[in-house]
């Protein structure tokens, strides 16, 4: 890439992992955590040769993989309803438009970016955690 005057790599990870955890799949949690910290420090370490990096990080999508075992996609489309704030998986095309947008020359000042592409799951969890409140951490104003 360099020889040729840059170019765009966009590595594809998870929403679990920077913006999402789960209880039981440490190590892959780790290792998708761990593609955000190369995506944003190789960004910086080659931008300036006209390589720029980013990641796209899907959550459920529809592929095997966001299927439960024993699971159909009927089913699978029904338990979204509940855990996906968008209801649905994402389709396969909406994450291929994302990795050709950060690969295109429209994306040209994008650097070091995690697009996640979830249907709002990671902001779900956020919302749902246990709020902070004064009385349970008083030195919190």
């Amino acid at each position: 890439m360099r020889a040729n005057g840059g170019g765009a790599i966009v590595n594809i990870s998870s929403n679990l992992g920077a913006h999402k955890r789960a209880p039981g799949i440490a190590g892959y949690v780790a290792s998708k955590a761990s593609v955000s910290g190369l995506t944003r420090n190789g960004a910086l370490d080659h931008i300036r040769v006209g390589i720029r990096i980013n990641a796209v990080r899907p959550g459920p999508s529809d592929t095997s993989m966001s299927l439960r075992p024993g699971e159909d996609e009927a089913e699978r489309a029904a338990r979204m309803k509940d855990h996906s704030p968008l209801g649905r998986v994402s389709a396969t095309d909406e994450i291929a438009a994302a990795v050709l947008y950060l690969a295109s020359r429209d994306a040209g000042s994008v650097v070091g970016t995690d697009l996640v592409i979830d249907g709002g799951a990671s902001e779900r969890s956020h919302q749902q955690a246990e709020p902070q409140s004064a009385t349970r951490w008083p030195h919190v104003a």
